[in-house]
């Protein structure tokens, strides 16, 4: 294990090429420090934990070092437990497969806890090789020693030398080390043929991108008054000239969950509604009518066939 200081020395004619897992628990960062390395919004960003309810594959191409980078974000590994948080665990645990490189990214800004410890364990358990991302770096170092301590508590210490390949103090908000970060994941990847062709961004399914840019701009607005409680299912997509059609339906628990959601004179839905087409936009590349309705449905975070309907199956 070594900090990273140096720049990748990869021979220029041999192209790399390979999955990278980002692991951690719940808002550390991870679908940040994705879209950074997109320079575009894949996954959605909230200070709500259980942002991302996906395993999200985004596609990064380094034309300059001769690689292509296949992140796969997922869900952050949580302690409690309901049908929709073991299907996160789920979801996180099985990113691991078929990857060749695992992102452990972790706050620096916060102690090493409970959640945190159930990550460090899970990864001691696997064989792949780590890169430990100490992301907030512009708000705090101050644990950063404790998260080493850690690792060597769960994994060993010889494994803390082998597969514990650098630690990197990175910022996903400032940049700060994106380029120390981008070299040393590259150095790590196998020499591989690209995956995907040049075009290619993520293999995100567009119903699912387009209900998580909804989901994304209610949590923003709502902040921690319905945290767990919202889903959004996009009904139909209907493509014409100049514009997309854009139906979806957002589900909430009770009737004052749908109450504040709607908001006082439909201002909250309104105002969600107009950020959401103007991203939506972006994404299909037309001018997008949306039409939205909330719904209540009781319980749907227990109800495995509801779950699926919402897409948390799909992979």
């Amino acid at each position: 294990m070594k900090r990273f200081t140096g720049s990748n020395e990869n021979n220029p004619r041999e192209h790399r090429c390979g999955f990278v897992a980002l692991i951690g628990r719940p808002n550390v960062g991870k679908s940040s420090l994705m879209n950074l390395f997109l320079r575009e919004k894949v996954g959605i960003v909230s200070a709500v934990p259980q942002t991302t309810r996906h395993q999200i594959r985004g596609v990064v191409h380094l034309d300059k070092e001769r690689a292509q980078i296949v992140m796969v974000d997922t869900p952050g590994i949580h302690s409690f437990r309901d049908p929709l948080v073991a299907h996160l665990n789920t979801v996180a645990h099985h990113s691991l497969e078929g990857c060749d490189l695992a992102l452990y990214v972790a706050d620096a800004n916060r102690r090493v806890g409970r959640e945190e410890t159930n990550v460090l364990k899970f990864l001691a358990a696997q064989s792949l090789p780590v890169i430990m991302v100490l992301n907030k770096i512009d708000l705090s170092e101050k644990y950063v020693e404790e998260y080493l301590e850690a690792w060597r508590k769960f994994a060993g210490e010889d494994s803390f030398r082998s597969r514990l390949k650098y630690v990197i103090p990175f910022s996903a908000k400032t940049g700060f080390h994106f380029g120390e970060l981008k070299s040393a994941i590259v150095e790590c990847l196998p020499v591989h043929p690209p995956f995907y062709g040049p075009e290619a961004k993520t293999d995100f399914p567009l119903p699912l991108r387009l209900a998580e840019v909804l989901r994304e701009k209610l949590l923003m607005l709502l902040s921690q008054e319905i945290p767990h409680a919202l889903a959004v299912l996009i009904e139909d997509i209907r493509e014409e000239d100049r514009l997309v059609r854009v139906r979806a339906t957002i589900y909430v628990r009770t009737a004052s969950q749908k109450k504040i959601v709607v908001g006082k004179n439909g201002h909250v839905l309104k105002t969600a509604g107009g950020q959401a087409r103007k991203e939506m936009a972006e994404i299909v590349g037309k001018k997008v009518f949306l039409s939205t309705w909330v719904k209540v449905l009781k319980e749907w975070p227990e109800k495995i066939r509801i779950l699926r309907q919402l897409g948390y199956w799909w992979m």
